[in-house]
């Protein structure tokens, strides 16, 4: 089974930094991987939030440590 392990949103003096980490089941490679964006300018928690909703629903044929 694939599952989120942790989402970071950091607040940055321009923007916010996002990290998701998934675990990932062993027929989709098994290990972990974090995904990471940026959100800058004038960009606010709710779009932090919309990005990080993104990340955690990606599947996993869009890992790239494979």
């Amino acid at each position: 089974m694939n599952r989120i392990i942790e989402v970071k949103l950091r607040l940055t003096d321009d923007g916010w930094s996002i990290d998701v980490t998934k675990e990932f089941a062993p027929e989709y490679g098994g290990g972990t991987q974090t995904f990471s964006d940026y959100v800058g300018g004038a960009a606010n928690v709710h779009r932090a939030l919309d990005v990080a909703r993104g990340m955690v629903t990606l599947h996993p044929s869009w890992r790239t440590d494979l």
